[in-house]
């Protein structure tokens, strides 16, 4: 494997490591929101767990394809081979594991808001989680430092929540003979098995896991001993791993490519560009099949299509492909860039800007051709279009990443949009459909009907980013910025009447970032939720509890009020889309005319 190749690998091996134990810190959370909703009864609390359990079957899903990747397109070693094994064991125990806690805050509505009928019970139950969070804790640490000691004492631990969960049962036997009584105490076992399972699930899938790890990790090992190769071997017996056992050398495998295919390792690795964070999301493939596509495996009549949007928060890149009449994600990658602070009072953003967005764009243009992307679309929206010196920047940018920059008019832009957050729901809405687009600059109210499309876009020159730089200053933000915020918000949309449409659908990095803490329907007591945990504690400690980056975080208390708002005219909640701008462009690239044949999609 040529070295270039190798550190890639490695590093991507690394990444995924981080990744898949993250799960065990989502678990974590996971069960930490269950315990305070058993105890407080707290039926809302129990609805985020269950929601969220969405992000806990993703990660699963995303890590999971990703290290099978690997193992199609590269040519691991032994120890690879072990760690990567150990890693899908825990993935499947994360898995499990968030079910598990599912399976307790669906039989929460059950007991009722009254007091409990033994606070023994609850008091014990409180007790497994505590015990099970600490286990998860220590499965976590064996993990990351090849402990296989601290891993075999993982068997000691959950022992005593397997003892906790026979006191519990031994309780339910003695509690009396009412049946509401038998009724709530069945109620709370249930809840205390699914607790125990979980405990179960941390020690017997990540503690062989860990196991496997340490065996894996032997850097420090001294090297083997190796026989006089003057002196002739003994004979042993033709039997599998023999050779291994008394140090004798085999021929190694040939692992050079067959004629007629390419070497699956072209990927090359690019540099950082400077103060620009961003994410890259190999072949995600959420809540779908996975398939997995072997490097050289030739794509036939299957078009690969990129889409890139400059926003005024983030440039963010999209690959997918048509499949069976949908659109299926191949790589996600995104950039804080910021564009929106970058303006001038003169109203032209900087120089420095431009080269920045130049060089992420550019990368991003060179990720969609390795990828085998046979177009690439960039779009620029309201931070770009709104400047002074937009045809420059639209130049600079394109010069730079060899591709045009298009700046979408508004109305073009809710068109893109409103194709992209109806043809990727799963279903074709009846009636007319309202779409919301909070952007980091702009906002945008799209009506139509999926048959006929757009019939009317209106956009409103404020967006999360230009609103939350002006007014929020805190971290958190405090109670009368957010009123300023609101009152802020209430004046701009003063006397604004919106056709109330039979549906409501929500797109933008706002409406994304929301389903990780209030689930995937935006209501007002869901927004409200989201305002109360956004000004609870510093951007840094909540980015870290929903997996969120802390520069979003900061934008996003004031993505909720105008989300809050918009929902308050059409008069619906608003549903989280699954597809938006980037979407649309793909869906528009893609029944449009690629090669002069037209490709419906998702029509």
């Amino acid at each position: 494997m040529p070295e270039g190749v190798r550190v890639y690998y490695q590093e991507e091996l690394e990444r995924l490591e981080a990744s898949a134990l993250g799960g065990l810190d989502m678990v974590s959370a996971a069960l930490v929101r269950t315990m305070e909703a058993v105890e407080s009864q707290d039926v809302e609390l129990a609805q985020v767990v269950i929601a969220d359990d969405d992000r806990i079957d993703g990660r699963y899903l995303e890590v999971h394809q990703s290290l099978i990747t690997l193992l199609a397109t590269q040519s691991p070693v032994a120890t690879d081979l072990r760690l990567i094994s150990a890693l899908l064991h825990v993935l499947k125990s994360i898995e499990r594991m968030g079910d598990q806690c599912v399976n307790v805050c669906k039989v929460i509505p059950l007991t009722g808001n009254y007091a409990p009928a033994d606070p023994r019970m609850v008091e014990l139950i409180l007790k497994m989680g505590a015990q099970t969070k600490t286990l998860i804790t220590q499965a976590k640490r064996a993990f990351e430092e090849r402990d296989v000691e601290m891993a075999r004492d993982l068997v000691r631990r959950d022992d005593v929540v397997d003892e906790l969960n026979r006191e519990c049962f031994h309780l339910a036997l003695e509690i009396g003979d009412d049946a509401d009584t038998r009724e709530w105490a069945m109620t709370m076992l249930l809840s205390a098995r699914a607790i125990e399972r979980v405990g179960d699930s941390a020690e017997h899938g990540t503690s062989g896991a860990a196991r496997r790890a340490g065996r894996a990790d032997r850097r420090d090992e001294p090297p083997r001993e190796r026989p006089d190769p003057g002196a002739r071997p003994r004979p042993v017996a033709s039997r599998v791993g023999a050779a291994h056992a008394h140090g004798l050398q085999m021929p190694r495998a040939d692992r050079r490519p067959r004629g007629g295919y390419r070497r699956a390792g072209r990927l090359c690795c690019h540099r950082v560009v400077s103060g620009v964070r961003g994410r890259f999301t190999p072949l995600l493939s959420v809540g779908r099949p996975v398939e997995i596509r072997l490097a050289w495996e030739h794509a036939g009549s299957v078009t690969l299509c990129a889409a890139i949007d400059i926003g005024s928060n983030t440039t963010r890149l999209l690959v997918a492909e048509p499949v069976d009449g949908q659109l299926k994600k191949v790589m996600e990658q995104r950039a804080y860039t910021r564009i929106g602070k970058a303006v001038d009072k003169k109203g032209r953003i900087s120089a420095e800007k431009v080269e920045e967005v130049g060089e992420v764009v550019a990368t991003q243009v060179r990720l969609a051709q390795e990828m085998g992307a046979t177009e690439i679309r960039a779009v620029a929206t309201a931070a770009v279009r709104d400047a002074r010196n937009c045809e420059e920047v639209a130049e600079a940018v394109g010069a730079a990443a060899g591709v045009a920059i298009e700046v979408l008019p508004e109305e073009e832009e809710g068109r893109l949009s409103f194709i992209g957050a109806t043809k990727t729901l799963g279903h074709a809405p009846d009636g007319l459909v309202g779409v919301v687009d909070i952007g980091g600059g702009s906002t945008e109210v799209i009506l139509g009907t999926v048959p006929d499309g757009v019939q009317s876009v209106r956009s409103w020159p404020v967006g999360s980013g230009n609103l939350a730089e002006e007014l929020l200053s805190s971290d958190p933000p405090s109670a009368a910025e957010i009123r300023r915020a609101r009152d802020r918000i209430e004046d701009i949309f003063e006397g604004v009447e919106i056709e109330r449409p039979a549906q409501a659908v929500a797109v933008g990095g706002s409406a994304t970032s929301l389903r990780r803490l209030v689930g995937a329907v935006l209501e007002y007591e869901t927004l409200e939720r989201g305002i109360r945990v956004l000004c609870g504690d510093p951007a840094t400690d909540v980015g870290r509890r929903f997996e969120l980056d802390p520069t979003r975080v900061r934008i996003l208390p004031t993505g909720v009020l105008l989300l809050e708002k918009l929902s308050e005219l059409l008069g619906q909640p608003l549903q989280i889309g699954k597809g938006g701008l980037r979407e649309g462009v793909i869906l528009d690239l893609l029944n449009g005319s690629l090669d002069g044949e037209p490709e419906r999609v998702a029509a």
